[in-house]
C-alpha cells in the first residue's frame, strides 16, 4: 500500500532509531554548512549530542571521536548515506548533499529552507550538476548554450530546492522509494515527467500556438525559461 504519511523518508523514519538520528543530523549539518570533511562533521554532531542517546557524557574529543567512528566505518552512516545518493564525497574530499538529500531534508522540515547554504546555489556546484541537468535531454543538440544558462540560473535560485522537494514528495506519497531511485532516474522523472515539463508545456501552447513549429530545443529552452519566471514570482 502507498504511504501517504509524513514519514516518508526512509533514512529518516524507518530503522534503527540512532541511525535515524545520525541521518538526519548529517543532512541539517550539511544542508546548513556546506561541504565538511568527515572530521568536521563529527566534530558539528558532537555539539549536538544531547540528540544521541547511545552517547554517554564524556568528555567532548571523546565523544568526536566515537561519533566519527559510528560516520566512518564500513556499514556507517556517510557510506550508507553515499551508496543511497543522498550525499556524496567531492574532489576535495568533503561530503556535500546531493539533490536527493536535499530534498529529503526539505521533506522533512520546510521550515529551515531559508537557512540553506549557499554552497549549493554557487556556480561551481551547477557545473558539477550538469550530467543530471542535461541527461533528459541529451538527445537533443540545438540552442545546448542557451539551455545550459537557464538551467544554471534555475540551480543557482534557491526557490529552487524547496519547489523540486514538494514534487518529490508527492511522487513519493505516490509510491517512488526514495531509498532505491538513483539521483539521475529522479530528476529524470522530475523534469521529464508529469510533475514539471507537462504543466510548463500546457502553458506554453496556451500562450503560444505556434509553439510546435519551433525545434525541441528551443521548446526546452523556453520551457525552463517559463520555469524560472514561476520560481521568480514564487514566495
Amino acid at each position: 500500500m502507498k504511504n501517504n504519511r509524513q514519514d516518508i523518508v526512509p533514512i529518516l523514519d524507518k530503522g534503527d532509531e540512532s541511525h535515524r538520528i545520525y541521518n538526519r543530523l548529517v543532512l541539517e549539518i550539511l544542508f546548513r554548512e556546506g561541504e565538511l570533511g568527515a572530521w568536521e562533521l563529527a566534530k558539528k554532531i558532537s555539539e549536538k549530542g544531547w540528540q544521541i542517546k547511545t552517547l554517554k557524557k564524556t568528555e567532548s574529543s571523546t565523544i568526536t571521536q566515537k561519533i566519527y567512528s559510528v560516520l566512518i566505518r564500513k556499514e556507517g552512516r556517510l557510506p550508507d548515506l553515499t551508496t543511497k545518493q543522498y550525499i556524496k564525497l567531492n574532489e576535495r574530499i568533503k561530503y556535500e548533499l546531493g539533490i536527493k538529500g536535499l530534498a529529503a531534508i526539505l521533506i522533512k522540515e520546510p521550515g529551515i529552507a531559508s537557512q540553506m547554504s549557499s554552497y549549493y546555489t554557487s556556480e561551481q556546484v551547477f557545473l558539477n550538476k550538469q550530467d543530471l541537468s542535461f541527461s533528459p535531454f541529451s538527445i537533443f543538440t540545438e540552442d545546448v548554450k542557451a539551455l545550459e544558462d537557464v538551467m544554471k540560473r534555475i540551480y543557482t535560485n534557491p526557490r529552487f530546492y524547496s519547489f523540486f522537494a514538494e514534487h518529490v514528495k508527492a511522487m513519493i506519497i505516490r509510491g517512488t522509494n526514495l531509498d532505491s531511485i538513483s539521483e539521475d532516474n529522479l530528476m529524470n522523472m522530475v523534469f521529464s515527467g508529469e510533475v514539471i515539463a507537462q504543466r510548463m508545456a500546457t502553458e506554453l501552447l496556451r500562450k503560444n500556438p505556434n509553439i510546435r513549429k519551433i525545434n525541441m530545443g528551443r521548446l526546452l529552452v523556453q520551457m525552463f525559461s517559463e520555469f524560472e519566471r514561476k520560481l521568480d514570482e514564487s514566495t
